[in-house]
């Protein structure tokens, strides 16, 4: 039997096995900066700017999921493929979180209860961040980053889908402008950091570097 070859795509080849460890990186300076055990090591109070290695995660998901939507883009179930595939990665191990909070804790915890059921709904659909901003209950603040990209793949696949590629790149840019513009605004405002920080819409600077063709060359080496 013949050795496959990697699928090759619009801008990048099937696997890039590099973005694995950048991912590896980021995930490991998140953990970092909410470690509170290295808050006694020296100038430790610079580790919580780990936490913004967050935004190399965004950049390199939206780079990848862009890629992929431009290579199916116009294919048979363009929109079905792509959603069951983001369905299959999340959706199992974050229901089984929030059925273990809000169902089997409440079980054991009757005073939460009535907060559970205010609040569910927010976060069954992934719109926690632009509702509790930093207060999260009940532990489930690193949601907040899962619900950042499930609004991006809710709303980018159709984007791509309607817009021209020079359409969707001034789109691009006035995201960024917008989301630039907005977080500077809440951080001189003295607005709560979770507005900063966690609100979707201060968090599109990294849908710039989603879009494969911003770049010269391709990424294919």
């Amino acid at each position: 039997m013949g050795k496959k070859t990697a699928a090759t795509g619009f801008f990048v080849p099937g696997y890039i096995p590099q973005f694995d460890g950048l991912r590896g990186v980021a995930v490991l300076m998140v953990l970092i900066g909410h470690s509170g055990f290295l808050e006694r090591l020296p100038h430790a109070g610079m580790l919580e700017y780990a936490r913004f290695s967050v935004d190399s995660y965004f950049v390199l998901s939206g780079f990848l999921i862009t890629g992929i939507l431009l290579d199916s883009k116009g294919s048979e179930n363009y929109f079905r493929n792509f959603y069951a595939r983001r369905a299959v990665r999340i959706w199992p191990l974050y229901y089984l979180v929030l059925f273990l909070v809000f169902v089997v804790e409440t079980l054991f915890v009757p005073a939460m209860r009535p907060t559970v059921a205010s609040i569910w709904p927010a976060f069954a659909f992934y719109v926690q961040n632009l509702i509790y901003h930093d207060a999260y209950p009940f532990g489930l603040a690193a949601t907040w980053s899962l619900a950042v990209e499930e609004q991006f793949y809710i709303t980018w696949p159709l984007l791509i889908f309607l817009l021209k590629k020079r359409t969707l790149t001034i789109v691009l840019f006035s995201l960024f402008v917008v989301s630039l513009s907005l977080r500077l605004a809440f951080y001189f405002r003295g607005a709560e950091s979770g507005l900063v920080h966690q609100y979707t819409f201060s968090r599109l600077g990294g849908t710039l570097a989603a879009f494969p063709e911003l770049y010269p060359c391709p990424l294919a080496y």
